[in-house]
């Protein structure tokens, strides 16, 4: 991309939330004060860290501004970054991810060229806390636009917030993220460009202008934070003002794909081992979605909770109940399973785990391959 010759530079605030991160913190500082795009300030807001991070920032003097909190959790710190801003326009870094040389001056003049729109933002390679490319990027294919409200209602397109740039104006005007509901990592950040998204153009770069540090724990933290974010936009007026459904449908369609995206990021941290109380947390899950959507849910998602009580749960079979649970094919092909029937449903599993067969969690399936024999 050609960059302007405008004499103009707008001042570009950098703001960089940090809880205990001494080991990527400085890469990402580093990589921020490095870019070729000069008219810039680094604010790093440090959210209660207890391990030396805080003592790390010190070592940058003057070329960083470092604000101290007590834990607030990532929307607050980003809001107190915020309060510290002077530039035109604010990017986004969380300090695990890191960008490229040119992205700042590859934003600014897409913010130049483009007077209507607020925001611009772009992909991101995804990478272990190591560096190493693990063969994708943060934005996949099909999501790879500017998004519209709907999208970003009913779709849940991924926009990195540690590659957006916007107009600072527009950010004090939606109240910056909220930092009452979302006191921990999860849904601050699409909240916040659902609010943004109301006032304003997005435009999408397709272009990866940095690296994002993947991690698991980051799905984990977002449980709780789901349902938060379900129930207030449950009550969205574009949401109450769907008159044949639709949009509400995907809605709660959309919320059951993520809340099974996120147990599997569960069942994948402990080893492919299912415990009572992860067997109950998404159970847990399917009834309070039932109570927030009512029937729609149900109807919408092809899910529904478990009586855990009819089973004699062991190991094989607290497994297949939980991919029982996140997989609504499997919940529509064994409805006889809700009455406590499992025949068909280890008939199925025990093929699998025999090589007859494919599916996607046969390799999951032959790990039990003796357990599910003995049931």
């Amino acid at each position: 991309m050609a960059l302007s010759k405008d004499n103009h530079s707008p001042l570009v605030s950098v703001i960089i939330p940090v809880f205990n991160g001494k080991e990527t913190v400085c890469r990402a500082v580093d990589g921020v004060l490095a870019q070729s795009y000069r008219e810039r300030e680094v604010i790093v807001v440090d959210d209660g860290s207890i391990d030396s991070t805080v003592e790390m920032l010190r070592t940058y003097g003057s070329k960083i501004r470092l604000v101290e909190q007590k834990k607030g959790g990532v929307a607050s710190a980003r809001n107190r970054g915020i309060k510290f801003a002077r530039g035109e326009y604010i990017a986004f870094l969380d300090h695990d991810d890191l960008w490229i040389q040119e992205k700042l001056a590859i934003q600014v003049e897409t913010l130049r060229r483009h007077p209507t729109v607020g925001l611009t933002f772009s992909n991101l390679e995804v990478v272990k806390k190591q560096g190493e490319k693990l063969g994708f990027t943060y934005v996949p294919s099909h999501l790879r636009s500017a998004p519209s409200l709907e999208d970003l209602l009913i779709k849940g397109p991924r926009v990195p917030v540690s590659t957006v740039l916007a107009r600072r104006e527009m950010i004090l005007k939606v109240g910056g993220f909220d930092a009452e509901l979302f006191t921990s990592r999860g849904y601050e950040d699409r909240d916040f460009l659902l609010r943004l998204r109301e006032l304003t153009d997005f435009h999408y770069l397709d272009l990866c202008l940095g690296s994002y540090s993947y991690d698991q724990g980051h799905g984990l933290l977002a449980i709780p934070h789901l349902f938060l974010f379900a129930r207030k936009y449950w009550n969205y007026p574009k949401l109450q003002g769907d008159t044949n459904g639709r949009m509400r449908n995907e809605f709660v369609r959309q919320c059951s794909r993520e809340l099974r995206w996120i147990m599997r990021l569960v069942l994948q941290a402990e080893g492919n081992r299912v415990s009572m109380g992860m067997l109950e947390r998404l159970n847990g899950c399917h009834e309070d979605f039932k109570d927030l959507f009512g029937d729609s849910y149900t109807k919408a998602s092809n899910c529904d909770s478990l009586e855990l009580s009819r089973y004699e749960l062991t190991p094989a079979i607290s497994l297949l109940l939980y991919l029982y649970l996140c997989r609504p094919d499997l919940q529509v092909a064994f409805p006889e399973v809700r009455s406590g029937d499992l025949t068909k449903l280890t008939d199925w599993a025990t093929a699998l785990a025999n090589g007859v067969g494919n599916d996607s969690d046969k390799p999951l399936l032959l790990m039990y391959r003796s357990e599910l024999g003995d049931v």
